[in-house]
């Protein structure tokens, strides 16, 4: 099973300059955790001290917000794209 994980140009410095990240797992936690095993620095970026997503943190399964869907327990099947996008803020 082959999932693509995207990372949004603000993060690509601690994934060695890659914004796409293929690993093979079943659902959205353990998608992520991959991506920190092999980028630690992206631990600190995309979970919080108690291992949660902060809120200025969004994670999409193609397309479509996990919250919307299982959380971090969402399923996966080959070839979805998991993307993780950092809210924007401004004024």
């Amino acid at each position: 099973m082959t999932i693509n994980v995207y990372i949004p140009t603000p993060f690509v410095k601690f994934t060695d300059g890659q914004s796409n990240i293929v690993v093979e797992k079943t659902n959205v936690f353990d998608a992520l955790h991959e991506v920190v095993n092999n980028y630690q620095q992206m631990g600190q970026l995309i979970f919080d001290t108690e291992g949660n997503l902060p809120e200025h943190i969004n994670v999409y399964v193609n397309n479509q917000a996990i919250d919307s869907l299982n959380g971090l327990k969402t399923n996966l099947e080959d070839g979805d794209q998991v993307a993780i996008i950092p809210a924007l803020s401004g004024g």
